[in-house]
């Protein structure tokens, strides 16, 4: 139901194994200008903001909706993060640049989910002039979970809602979204231009806002063991548990019927993910 599209990936195979990644993220800079109009009533609203029905957007409709949305079968101006990634799923090269792209389709999570799943069902046949390029998608997304296991990266199964509001606006249901491998294929291929982009500013040493996410304390460390405990469920790793420590919990509470009240303790016992201009890492993520 979103009404901009941020960003675009294409990606191909170069040889075997390894893929080429492009991510296109719209380029509002080239329309806003710093310290111009747009940008100073931006900068009072500081962000959009959502609500159930309707969007009050920092940037006005015809740009946020129209000219930086990645709308299908139209020039849109984006910057490119252009990636060789190896079979490992590790970055091999990287550069950056803007171009001009033309988007060959706006596609819908659960549909590609389904096309990948039944390829020769009804969602696949809708998107069978993209099909191809979205089962490549699919293949470099497998190579990023490799990766992403080697690292020792968690991944928190938690359920998000979106409401459903009737026609006076009244809030009918919150209802659960189902997230299926088509959300984590995006999620992945946005972490490749997001840690691309982080490593092209500090070797360039520009000063810049980073996700960081610090290691837990020791007192939240012992509170969540403390708790864990009448679960039957260890914490390994001493004082300084590592993200893949965290990861074999997971992976062996998988499971279990009271797998989303430990995962609850296991996310309590972590500190916030904050913006940092010092990039300390990503303790969620191992990065």
């Amino acid at each position: 139901d979103a009404k901009d599209f941020d960003d675009a990936v294409y990606c191909l195979p170069v040889e075997e194994g390894k893929f080429r990644l492009l991510v296109a993220i719209a380029d509002v800079s080239h329309y806003v200008k710093p310290g111009c109009s747009i940008d100073k009533d931006a900068q009072l609203r500081t962000t959009s903001v959502y609500f159930p029905r309707r969007v009050i957007p920092m940037l006005p409709e015809e740009l946020s909706n129209g000219l930086c949305s990645l709308n299908p079968q139209v020039d849109r101006c984006t910057m490119v993060c252009d990636a060789i990634i190896g079979a490992n799923g590790l970055v091999e090269a990287y550069q950056f640049y803007p171009a001009v792209i033309r988007s060959a389709a706006r596609l819908i999570y659960d549909n590609v989910w389904a096309a990948l799943c039944n390829p020769n069902g009804p969602e696949a046949k809708v998107m069978e002039h993209v099909l191809g390029n979205v089962q490549d998608l699919y293949d470099l997304y497998k190579n990023l979970i490799k990766s992403r296991e080697l690292r020792g990266a968690m991944d928190f199964e938690t359920v998000e809602t979106y409401i459903v509001a009737n026609e006076q606006g009244k809030i009918e249901q919150i209802l659960p979204r189902e997230r299926n491998d088509a959300h984590r294929l995006i999620e992945e291929m946005m972490l490749v231009a997001n840690t691309c982009a982080a490593d092209f500013l500090q070797k360039n040493k520009t000063p810049c806002l980073y996700r960081v996410h610090e290691p837990p304390s020791q007192d939240r460390l012992e509170k969540a063991r403390a708790t864990l405990a009448p679960f039957g469920v260890t914490l390994p790793g001493g004082d300084s548990p590592t993200p893949g420590d965290y990861a074999k919990v997971l992976e062996s509470i998988a499971d279990r019927p009271d797998k989303a009240m430990i995962q609850t303790i296991l996310l309590r016992s972590m500190q916030q993910a904050v913006y940092s201009p010092h990039n300390v890492g990503h303790f969620g993520l191992a990065y």
